[in-house]
């Protein structure tokens, strides 16, 4: 059952990205409430990542409208650029970027079921666990 009280928190209107005259996506249209988790899914070329990109506002010079009522969102890419042979632990990656308290990595790491790799080395996780990380980051930021 459909809650229409949910608050929104994104809404792309009818977004069309060129580059090099070349339509990248068009007329693409979605409106992301509270507490929903939305992935999008499609084939190669898609699109799927440049309408993120747009909802997340890194393409600017869009046609069309990104609204947010919201000041964060968010965001796991599906592909990350780690060089494997810098020695950073968990623990570290977490709060490279921000400065998050160990209460808030703590509860993102659990949340996700990699609390047990918190000292572990980057280079030494499966992607797999190297994903679940990368959701625990977006959590802890969250909070």
């Amino acid at each position: 059952m459909e809650n229409k009280n949910k608050k929104i928190l994104l809404k792309v209107e009818n977004a069309s990205f060129y580059l090099n005259d070349k339509a990248l996506i068009k007329e693409v249209s979605l409106e992301i409430k509270q507490g929903e988790i939305v992935t999008l899914i499609g084939p190669n070329g898609s699109g799927k990542s440049t309408t993120a990109k747009i909802a997340l506002g890194i393409y600017k010079k869009i046609e069309g409208r990104v609204r947010r009522f919201t000041e964060r969102i968010g965001y796991v890419p599906q592909k990350v650029s780690v060089d494997w042979t810098l020695p950073i632990r968990v623990i570290d990656f977490m709060s490279l970027t921000e400065d998050l308290k160990n209460d808030q990595i703590n509860v993102a790491l659990n949340l996700t079921g990699v609390d047990h790799l918190k000292n572990k080395s980057l280079s030494n996780l499966s992607g797999g666990e190297f994903q679940r990380v990368l959701i625990a980051r977006a959590i802890a930021k969250k909070t």
